[in-house]
């Protein structure tokens, strides 16, 4: 039950949650919090990028810069979309 002054809770199953994310990061390891989510989600929608160098669908986001930071935030040419088999870790480290 709702106290004074809050807005009432909708009943359970009424709700429709969209969430939008990478599900993991520039080495192919779990990116938290979406794997979570996605355990829990109902219903999953998974679209895919298409791949710079094939064309191919595209699942991994590929680092173009040595970093070991696990995340560069803003810097333009510093991921693209690639397939699993374009794909490499190696060349963000």
């Amino acid at each position: 039950m709702a106290s004074a002054g809050s807005p009432p809770v909708p009943p359970a199953g009424s709700w429709r949650v969209i969430v939008a994310g990478l599900d993991q990061d520039y080495l192919g390891k779990p990116f938290e919090p979406i794997p979570q989510l996605l355990a829990i989600a109902e219903y999953i929608t998974k679209t895919l990028a298409i791949c710079m160098v094939c064309g191919a669908p595209a699942n991994h986001t590929q680092r173009l810069v040595a970093s070991s930071e696990r995340v560069l935030v803003g810097a333009q040419g510093t991921y693209e979309a690639r397939c699993r088999h374009c794909f490499d870790p190696r060349l963000g480290q």
